[in-house]
C-alpha cells in the first residue's frame, strides 16, 4: 500500500506503515467497578497525553478501575491507548456520569474521597496514613484542577510536598506519585 493511501486511511503521517480498523473503546458499567477497593477519578484532565500517562501508571500501581466524566476529559482514543502503552486493555474504564455524580455516589456508599490539589490542607503522606476502607482518588488537570464541588465534598484534600522553585507538577506525574503512595501498601 502506498504512503498516500496510508495517510488517507489513518489521517496522520504517524501511521508507522499500518492502519487497523477497530471498534470504539469498550467502556464498562458503573456498577461493575464500584465494588473495587480503589477507584481513580480524572476531573478536568484535558490533555490526552496526560490521560494516557495516568492510565499507564494506574495499571502499574493497581488502580484498575477508572472513572472518566462525560465532559472535561477526552474519550479513550487511539492516541490515549498509545501513550498508555496498552494499559487501557487491562483497565475497567467507566464513562457514564459527570465527576460530581461519581463523588456523590462514592460518599453515599461510605467510600473515602481523597482529592489531590496543590492547595491541599494536608500532606499526601498524612492522607495515606488516614485512609480507611474503600478509596476514590481524584486527580485534576493542570489548567482547571479538581472542581470546587469535589474539593468541598472530599474527605481529604491532599497536596504533594515540594521543595523546588517551580510550584506545580505535571498532572500525570502528580497522579503517579499519589497512586504509588496509596497503592504501595495495599497490594499494588
Amino acid at each position: 500500500m502506498g504512503r498516500d493511501r496510508l495517510f488517507q486511511l489513518s489521517k496522520s503521517t504517524e501511521h508507522q506503515g499500518a492502519v487497523i480498523r477497530c471498534e470504539p473503546y469498550p467502556y464498562v458499567e458503573l456498577d461493575d467497578v464500584f465494588n473495587a477497593d480503589r477507584l481513580l477519578l480524572l476531573d478536568n484532565v484535558e490533555d490526552p497525553h496526560n490521560v494516557g500517562a495516568i492510565l499507564r501508571s494506574a495499571e502499574i500501581f493497581g488502580f484498575h478501575d477508572i472513572l472518566l466524566p462525560q465532559k472535561g476529559v477526552p474519550e479513550i482514543y487511539p492516541s490515549i491507548v498509545k501513550v498508555s502503552a496498552g494499559a487501557t486493555e487491562h483497565l475497567r474504564i467507566v464513562r457514564s456520569e459527570n465527576a460530581n455524580a461519581y463523588v456523590k455516589r462514592a460518599k453515599s456508599e461510605g467510600r473515602m474521597v481523597v482529592a489531590l490539589d496543590e492547595e491541599g490542607a494536608i500532606d499526601l503522606r498524612e492522607a495515606v496514613a488516614q485512609q480507611r476502607g474503600a478509596l476514590l482518588l481524584v486527580i485534576g488537570g493542570e489548567g482547571k484542577s479538581v472542581g470546587q464541588f469535589i474539593l468541598m465534598n472530599a474527605d481529604i484534600v491532599a497536596k504533594i510536598p515540594q521543595a523546588g522553585r517551580i510550584n506545580s507538577l505535571n498532572a500525570s506525574v502528580a497522579a503517579g506519585i499519589a497512586m504509588y503512595a496509596f497503592g504501595a501498601g495495599h497490594g499494588a
